[in-house]
C-alpha cells in the first residue's frame, strides 16, 4: 500500500512537471523506461521457468504503454491558435 501511494504521488509530481515545461522530466523518464526494460529482460527467465505467463503479459503490456507515453513526451505538438470555421 505505501508503495503504491509513493508511486502514484510521484508520478503525479512527474505529471505536474510535464505540464510546466520542465524538459529534464522527459529525459529522467526516458532512463526509468530503460532500467524498466534492463529489470524485465532480467526476470523474463525466471517468469518464464516459473510459468508465470500472466506475470509475463502484464510486465510486457507496461513496457508497451510505457514506452508509447515516453514517446509521446518527445513528440512535439502544437496548441491550434485559432478555430478553423465551418461553412455549410
Amino acid at each position: 500500500m505505501d508503495v503504491t501511494l509513493v508511486s502514484i504521488i510521484l508520478l503525479m509530481g512527474a505529471a505536474y512537471l510535464v505540464r510546466g515545461g520542465y524538459s529534464w522530466i522527459r529525459w529522467v523518464l526516458l532512463v526509468l523506461l530503460l532500467l524498466s526494460f534492463s529489470a524485465t529482460a532480467i526476470a523474463l527467465p525466471v517468469l518464464l521457468k516459473s510459468k508465470l505467463t500472466n506475470a509475463l503479459y502484464l510486465s510486457l503490456a507496461q513496457l508497451v504503454v510505457q514506452s508509447v507515453a515516453v514517446i509521446l513526451l518527445f513528440v512535439p505538438y502544437q496548441i491550434p491558435t485559432q478555430v478553423p470555421e465551418v461553412t455549410e
